[in-house]
């Protein structure tokens, strides 16, 4: 008998959302230099003023992501079009003391801390008199003592309202079910109460990853520090603050990645032409540090990306690290994903020493893997599905990033390390770390199969357990949704409880299919026409995700088709409970939209619409 193939080792989940298009918020105290770096960051013109809270709604742009690979491949092909990958960033608002308390409108700030996936945690080291400082005098200890406690305090609120409910439905209600949930519950808890601690140091298991993806809490988030000094420091490398706040850091945050600059020396080159800037930079021997900012924001993300590339476009396609071949073809099309039979890999650095596809495949360097093949670094990608073919390019390799290192003059007490120092031995924060990436995909991709078949009902695109999740969520309106199902848009449910629905007005004796469909159709086009103007511009929803969810949260409605036929209710308590109905569907249905797009505090400006919606449906059914 042939050997039995031993198991895949299955990847730790990652904190925090699953997907592509995740954001790193700038947070700190007011007047710490957080809009004037989005400005530079982003090439905006957002206000940017000396006195607090001169930002009071998040900005939001998005950064290209530099990079070398990106730019040989685009002289290599001369493109007609050129798309890099980019990094999404929100300029924040200043948090003070006492902001999870609510003050200086921090509930709203935090609420836009919650949106967003990891932190850019902006600290002020430079002591300018002219522009004051919300605590009286520069401290970047304390200040970042404030951040933390802040984010704690938010997630201890957040997380005993969590535990009590838990508890009720747990020890008084027995269900077992939640039992995770509660002991996962008490374990953040005790963490932020009792050891005052971030919940991104602790290591979770799978499971409880699982639960706390739930919630998004705060300090679960990934953290960079960005040390913003004055340009005379930056220049000198020197600043007596330096030093204390790396032993801060090495102390309360092992392992974090700490990026000195200086916001007014980087507003000083951004808008020179690249001849004059390297004039400058040559000049100070300073260099500037956005690259580096902008690539440790990228990976604190777990974000990598692959490239398509020919004469028409080369362009970088986001995914998140650990995507095997089948989802990172999903990315250029679902149909990709879906009738996947192999992918075609070289690697980048081939591609560059051999000079193209061809010769590339004569020094016996093509790979072709299966749908277990994990995208690693430097891959360049053709991928072959059965319903036509795609070629798509995909580089990440690490060491190509040969970025400098303006602070390796420092003396012990100054040195501040070099940000992408991944081979630390602290790796608490769950950051992508390439060698051990590398590590645990080689010896999986080995035993590969390359003509493996996805089962039927994956090819189908049917996926019972996020079916069932979808219907237990619209069953529980209250109930936190996990967004990784929601990411996963399914008719399968929807069509269902349509059916199932037209059934139920058949035995009521209603024949209305027409206005069914009609409904149907219209209700999906104003809902999906109505959140793209809410929405934020960089996360639009899909006509499918509208009809997915509008389709799903039908299924109070149809209980209350069958209960009629059943019942034989009428008058006045057939109106009380047709309203009930009503506003439960438009709960799941708004709670589903809101949390799915991101649209802190817009719930019940959703539930509006979705309440007109489904109130046609209870019509039809009770009168």
């Amino acid at each position: 008998m042939p050997p039995k193939k031993k198991e895949e080792a299955k990847p730790k989940p990652l904190i925090g959302r699953v997907g592509t298009n995740l954001k790193m918020g700038i947070v700190g105290l007011p007047n710490a230099g957080k809009s004037t770096f989005f400005n530079i960051l982003t090439k905006s013109s957002v206000p940017a003023e000396n006195f607090p809270f001169c930002t009071i709604n998040p900005n939001e742009s998005r950064v290209p992501v530099p990079d070398s690979r990106f730019d040989f491949l685009c002289q290599h092909y001369e493109p007609l079009s050129k798309q890099p990958a980019y990094l999404n960033v929100v300029d924040i608002a200043g948090l003070v003391k006492g902001a999870s308390e609510g003050q200086g409108l921090g509930n709203a700030f935090l609420s836009h801390i919650k949106a967003c996936d990891g932190i850019f945690h902006m600290v002020r080291l430079f002591d300018e008199v002219d522009i004051a400082h919300v605590e009286g005098n520069v401290d970047p200890i304390r200040d970042i003592e404030i951040i933390h406690d802040e984010l704690r305090l938010k997630d201890l609120e957040m997380a005993k309202k969590i535990g009590e409910d838990l508890e009720k439905k747990v020890v008084r209600g027995n269900d077992k079910t939640l039992k995770l949930d509660h002991e996962t519950i008490n374990k953040v808890l005790h963490l932020l109460n009792e050891e005052r601690g971030s919940l991104r140091f602790n290591d979770w298991n799978e499971k409880e990853i699982e639960v706390l993806n739930k919630h998004l809490f705060n300090t679960s988030k990934p953290m960079v520090y960005l040390l913003n000094m004055s340009e005379e420091d930056y220049i000198k490398k020197k600043n007596k603050w330096l030093g204390k706040v790396k032993q801060w850091i090495d102390e309360h945050d092992p392992g974090a990645t700490v990026i000195p600059f200086s916001a007014n020396y980087e507003y000083r080159l951004v808008d020179l032409p690249h001849d004059e800037s390297e004039k400058i930079i040559k000049e100070t021997g300073a260099p500037s540090s956005l690259e580096k900012i902008i690539l440790a924001g990228y990976r604190a993300l777990q974000l990598c990306y692959f490239f398509t590339c020919g004469k028409d476009e080369v362009k970088a396609w986001t995914i998140q690290v650990g995507t095997k071949a089948p989802h990172a073809a999903g990315r250029i099309h679902t149909d990709f994903e879906k009738g996947f039979i192999m992918a075609e890999v070289m690697k980048y650095d081939d591609f560059k020493e051999f000079g193209n596809e061809n010769a590339v495949k004569a020094e016996g360097k093509y790979r072709q893997q299966g749908k277990n093949y994990i995208v690693e670094d430097g891959d360049i990608i053709y991928f072959k599905a059965n319903t036509g073919g795609g070629s798509i390019s995909y580089d990440f390799q690490q060491q190509n990033y040969s970025l400098s290192q303006p602070y390796a003059q420092y003396s012990n007490d100054n040195f501040i390390p070099s940000p992408y120092n991944f081979n630390s031995q602290v790796n608490n924060h769950q950051f992508y770390c390439p060698n051990d990436y590398m590590r645990s995909t080689a010896t999986s991709n080995q035993n590969d199969d390359v003509y493996d078949e996805p089962p039927l009902l994956e090819e189908l695109g049917i996926n019972f357990d996020h079916i069932f999740k979808k219907t237990k969520s619209v069953l529980n309106p209250f109930t936190t949704p996990d967004l990784s199902i929601l990411d996963d848009v399914d008719l399968a449910g929807p069509l269902v409880f349509c059916l199932a629905f037209a059934c139920s007005l058949l035995l009521l004796g209603k024949i209305h299919f027409g206005y069914v469909y009609g409904i149907v159709t219209l209700g999906n086009v104003g809902m999906y026409g109505l959140l793209n103007l809410m929405a934020s511009p960089d996360k639009p929803c899909s006509g499918l995700f509208v009809t997915s969810v509008l389709g799903y949260c039908l299924l109070p409605m149809v209980i209350l088709s069958f209960s009629s036929f059943l019942l034989k209710l009428n008058g006045f308590i057939n109106m009380i409970i047709a309203i009930i109905f009503i506003i439960w569907c438009s709960i799941s249905a708004s709670k589903l939209f809101t949390a799915s797009l991101a649209m802190i505090g817009q719930q019940l400006l959703v539930a509006y619409p979705c309440a007109l919606f489904y109130g046609v449906f209870a019509l039809l059914t009770m009168f």
